[in-house]
C-alpha cells in the first residue's frame, strides 16, 4: 500500500511538471533543480513588457530581440525592414495591444506601417531619409478600419531635405479608437499649395486622440483632421521655426466631404514666429458641426481661431476660453456666398483677445452669439460685422477697451447690448433751474434711438426731445425753472 501511494504520488509530480514545462515554454525561461525525489520548476518571467525590441547592434546591424525569451528573432542591415518585421510578428488575430520598443536613433528610414492592436514606443529618435516623399508613418491598413494603435515616446522627424513632393509625417486613414502621444513629431516639406505636408494627419478617422505632443516645423497645418469624428487634440505644444507656411494653421478641423464632427482641440499652446501668416485653430469645410474649440493660447500669426465655412458651411460649432495674443485676427468667421456656406449657429464666448488688429471679424456669418469675451488693444474694431450677410447675430456681455473702434456694425437684425466700452443703455438725472430745456451728455456709441423721462412735478405737461451722437436735448412745456428730469436712452444699431 505504501508502495502504491509513492507510485502515485509520483505520478502526480510528474504530470504537474509536464504541465509546467508546457506553460513554461509557452511565457518564458525554465530553469529547475532536483530536492530529493521531487523536481522544482522555475520560470522566469518575460524579460520585458515589449513583444519585440528593435535596436542597433555594433553601428551596422539592427536587431529585433524577443522580449519574452531574450533571443534575437531577427538581424538585418536596413533599420526599416527590421521595424517593420518586428510590427508584422506581434501575435496574429490578437485582440490585445503588443508592444514594439524602438532604442536608440535611427535614421536613413523608410515608411513604417503599424498594424492594429500595436504600440509603438520610442526611446531615441526615428527620422526619414533624406529626399523621401511618401508619408513616414501609416497605419497599416490590414483591418478595415484598423484599431487600438498607440504611438508614444521619442522624436519622429519628417526630415525636410530634399523633399520635392510633400509628405505627412504620421498619416492615419479609417483608424479608430487610437492615441498618439508624449512624444515629438516634425514636419515635412510643402512643396506648392495643394501638395500634402502635414506633421499628423487623421483622415477618416474616428476615436483618435492626440495627447501631449509637441509637433513643429510643418510647413502647412501642424494637426489636421480631414472628415473625421470624435477626435480630440489635448494639451499639445505647437509651433515652427520657420516662415515657409502656405496658409496653413496649428490645428485644423477640415472636410472634404462629410467635414470633422464632434472633436475637440483644448489646452493647447501654439506660436508663429514674427511675421508668419498661419492660423492658430481653424474648423473648415464641408458642413463640419459640433467642434468645440476650448482652452488654447495662440501667440502671433494671421488668425487665432476661425471657421471657414466655404465649400459646405459649418454648423454649431463653439469657440470658448481662450486666448489670442498679437494676432491680425482674433477670431473669424467666414465663408462664401454659394447656397449652404458659411457659418451657422456659432458661439464665440468668454475668450481673451488681446492686442490683435481685429479682436473678432464676421462675415457670412448666421445667428452668431458673441457673449462675455475681453478684447482689448490693436489698432482696428474690436468685433466687426462686415456685411450685411451678418444675419442675426447678438453681442452681449463683452468688454471692449483700448480699440480705435469698438463695433462696427454692418450685419442685418444684429442685438448689441451691455457691453463695456460700447454704451446701449444710459439714464440719468439733470436739474434745470431757470429754462425749459435740457442739454444732456448721454454717452452712448451712438445717436439714441429712443429717449425717456419723467420729472419731479406734474406740472410738466408735455415733453419733446431730439438727439445728435452726443447729446439730447429735452424740451418741456409747464414750469420755467426748478425742475428735475430724470432719463433713459437707449442705442440700438
Amino acid at each position: 500500500m505504501e508502495k502504491l501511494k509513492g507510485n502515485r504520488l509520483k505520478a502526480v509530480v510528474g504530470t504537474a511538471f509536464i504541465v509546467v514545462l508546457l506553460f513554461g515554454m509557452l511565457i518564458g525561461t525554465i530553469y529547475s533543480v532536483n530536492v530529493g525525489d521531487v523536481t522544482e520548476v522555475w520560470i522566469r518571467p518575460p524579460i520585458h513588457d515589449a513583444q519585440y525590441i528593435v535596436g542597433v547592434y555594433n553601428s551596422t546591424y539592427f536587431y529585433m530581440k524577443n522580449g519574452t525569451t531574450g533571443n534575437y528573432d531577427y538581424r538585418g542591415t536596413n533599420a526599416t525592414t527590421t521595424i517593420n518585421f518586428a510590427l508584422a510578428n506581434l501575435t496574429t488575430g490578437r485582440l490585445w495591444k503588443e508592444k514594439v520598443l524602438i532604442i536608440g536613433n535611427l535614421s536613413n528610414l523608410e515608411q513604417i506601417q503599424i498594424p492594429s492592436y500595436a504600440i509603438l514606443k520610442l526611446q531615441g529618435i526615428l527620422k526619414v531619409k533624406d529626399a523621401f516623399n511618401n508619408d513616414f508613418i501609416i497605419n497599416s491598413a490590414l483591418s478595415n478600419p484598423d484599431t487600438e494603435i498607440e504611438i508614444e515616446g521619442g522624436i519622429i522627424d519628417g526630415n525636410r531635405a530634399g523633399q520635392t513632393s510633400g509628405m505627412d509625417t504620421i498619416l492615419f486613414t479609417n483608424v479608430i479608437n487610437s492615441t498618439i502621444h508624449d512624444t515629438e513629431v516634425r514636419g515635412g516639406k510643402r512643396i506648392t499649395s495643394g501638395v500634402r505636408g502635414e506633421t499628423i494627419c487623421l483622415q477618416s478617422c474616428t476615436g483618435v486622440v492626440v495627447r501631449h505632443v509637441t509637433a513643429m516645423d510643418s510647413s502647412y497645418d501642424l494637426i489636421k483632421t480631414r472628415d473625421s469624428t470624435l477626435c480630440r487634440i489635448e494639451n499639445c505644444f505647437l509651433y515652427n521655426r520657420s516662415l515657409d507656411f502656405i496658409g496653413g494653421n496649428h490645428v485644423q478641423l477640415d472636410g472634404t466631404t462629410s467635414g470633422t464632427n464632434l472633436s475637440i482641440v483644448s489646452g493647447c499652446t501654439m506660436y508663429s514666429p514674427t511675421g508668419s501668416s498661419n492660423g492658430g485653430v481653424a474648423i473648415c469645410h464641408a458642413g463640419s458641426f459640433g467642434n468645440l474649440i476650448t482652452g488654447n493660447i495662440v501667440y502671433g500669426g494671421n488668425c487665432g481661431y476661425r471657421i471657414n465655412g466655404v465649400s459646405g458651411g459649418c454648423m454649431d460649432n463653439e469657440i470658448s476660453n481662450n486666448v489670442a495674443y498679437s494676432c491680425y485676427y482674433g477670431i473669424t468667421l467666414e465663408g462664401g456666398a454659394s447656397t449652404g456656406d458659411g457659418q451657422f449657429r456659432t458661439l464665440i464666448a468668454n475668450n481673451k483677445l488681446i492686442n490683435c488688429t481685429y479682436g473678432i471679424y464676421c462675415d457670412h456669418s448666421y445667428n452668431t452669439t458673441i457673449i462675455e469675451n475681453m478684447i482689448s488693444g490693436g489698432t482696428s474694431a474690436g468685433i466687426r460685422l462686415y456685411s450685411s450677410d451678418c444675419i442675426n447675430t447678438t453681442i452681449m456681455g463683452n468688454t471692449i477697451l483700448d480699440k480705435s473702434t469698438i463695433i462696427t456694425n454692418a450685419g442685418t437684425s444684429t442685438i448689441i447690448k451691455y457691453n463695456i466700452g460700447y454704451t446701449t443703455e444710459n439714464s440719468g438725472v439733470s436739474a434745470n433751474a431757470t429754462a425749459t430745456t435740457f442739454s444732456i451728455t448721454h454717452g452712448l456709441a451712438g445717436t439714441p434711438t429712443g429717449v425717456w423721462c419723467s420729472f419731479n412735478t406734474t406740472a410738466v405737461t408735455a415733453w419733446t426731445w431730439t438727439a445728435t451722437a452726443s447729446t439730447i436735448t429735452v424740451t418741456m412745456v409747464g414750469p420755467t425753472n426748478n425742475v428735475t428730469c430724470y432719463w433713459n436712452a437707449v442705442y440700438v444699431p
